[in-house]
């Protein structure tokens, strides 16, 4: 028995106000089929969008069953009080479940940063044996982003920067090759260094 846990939030039922974009929980209806969703909705206000999406999931698959749990916040932006409500919710359900073979999954998207930081606490500690789901807002994955390149350290800057066209005109930005030594250049240090040593054996003029 394949078995979703999520939560509702603000993208739940639809992602746009037409109802043209489904959110993150019929996005994963649309591609997997589970046999038992539960949806966590805080509070009456969510609880009408929780039923929307109990309507359309229906639609899509006739033959998955939702159930509804109702979680409190006094304070959703206490991550103690989100954890320790949220994993008495969920523990609740996974004991009735615990009988039957199961495998439980686990929508990480709806909700607040809060209650997205408990889910994944509450899997990664062991708590709820499944794994984290993810679907992301597929408006953002199609976007192009610009590519970035990495520079060596050089004591100034730390941080990603854009790679900048070779400025026209100018070959600042041209890799340096090595050039060979001109040969009047060559010439004229060779009999330097000849000078040189014929004063290490010989008396300058200036010094008679």
């Amino acid at each position: 028995m394949e078995i979703l846990f999520s939560l509702i939030g603000n993208r739940d039922p639809y992602s746009d106000p037409e109802g043209a974009e489904p959110g993150p929980v019929l996005s994963l209806l649309q591609q997997r089929t589970f046999d038992r969703v539960y949806l966590f909705y805080t509070g009456s206000a969510y609880l009408e969008r929780a039923r929307t999406v109990e309507e359309a999931g229906i639609a899509l698959s006739k033959g998955t069953k939702f159930l509804l749990a109702n979680v409190e916040f006094d304070s959703p932006a206490d991550y103690e009080e989100v954890f320790g409500k949220l994993k008495s919710a969920a523990l609740q359900i996974a004991d009735t479940i615990r009988s039957v073979p199961h495998t439980l999954s686990v929508l990480l998207d709806p909700g607040t940063p809060q209650m997205q930081t408990a889910w994944f606490l509450l899997v990664r500690s062991g708590v709820l044996p499944a794994p984290l789901v993810y679907r992301g807002d597929e408006r953002r994955c199609h976007r192009r982003r610009p590519r970035l390149y990495r520079r060596p350290f050089t004591g100034r800057a730390r941080c990603p920067v854009r790679h900048l066209s070779p400025h026209p005109g100018g070959d600042r930005h041209r890799k340096r090759t090595h050039r060979p030594h001109h040969p009047r250049i060559k010439r004229t240090a060779e009999s330097t260094i000849r000078a040189s040593q014929l004063c290490r054996h010989q008396p300058c003029a200036r010094g008679k």
